[in-house]
């Protein structure tokens, strides 16, 4: 009825964070400003938090439509998992199987992967969505990869995103590295 009222073409409130719908008010514009000045200067990590609802999911999805052309990307939004199957959860965004191979195999493969992606000036951004929920030691994974480097710059950047628990997390006195 509403889409007949407001000459809609489909509805702009699905169960899904769809892009194409998302509002870029002041907040949202400085956001997004913020996520793509944090992978151009390639430190390696960089973090949107906010509350539940807020628009991050969408916001994170609208900034990979931007980066398609230039980066290669992985959107993960399981975050609740051990450091072997984010390990593996990130080789299979790049399309290389993992198997049951070990894991300094996974870590090498990874590796090489990188270095032939910066070879060809591709970077690879993995976004992962409700990072609050990331154990200790997955974490700790993310730490180590961010250390896949050249001597220039980092082959990797990891864009955590989550709720305000997250912020907490990352400024706990155990993961100080």
């Amino acid at each position: 009825m509403f889409l007949n009222f407001y000459q809609l073409a489909e509805p702009p409130f699905g169960v899904t964070p769809d892009p194409r719908f998302l509002y870029l008010g002041s907040t949202h514009r400085e956001a997004l400003a913020s996520v793509l000045h944090g992978l151009n200067t390639g430190r390696g990590f960089t973090a949107l938090i906010a509350g539940a609802g807020m628009g991050k999911t969408a916001l994170l999805r609208l900034i990979l439509q931007k980066l398609q052309a230039s980066r290669r990307t992985a959107f993960l939004s399981q975050s609740r998992c051990s450091p072997r199957e984010l390990l593996m959860s990130v080789l299979a965004s790049l399309g290389i199987e993992s198997g049951g191979e070990s894991f300094q195999a996974m870590h090498a493969k990874l590796n090489d992967i990188l270095l032939r992606e910066y070879n060809t000036q591709k970077r690879f951004v993995v976004v992962i969505d409700e990072a609050q929920d990331l154990a200790e030691p997955t974490l700790e994974l993310l730490r180590v990869l961010s250390n896949l480097e050249t001597s220039r710059e980092k082959l990797i950047h990891f864009v955590l995103s989550g709720h305000p628990q997250l912020a907490e997390r990352l400024a706990s006195p155990q993961l100080i590295q």
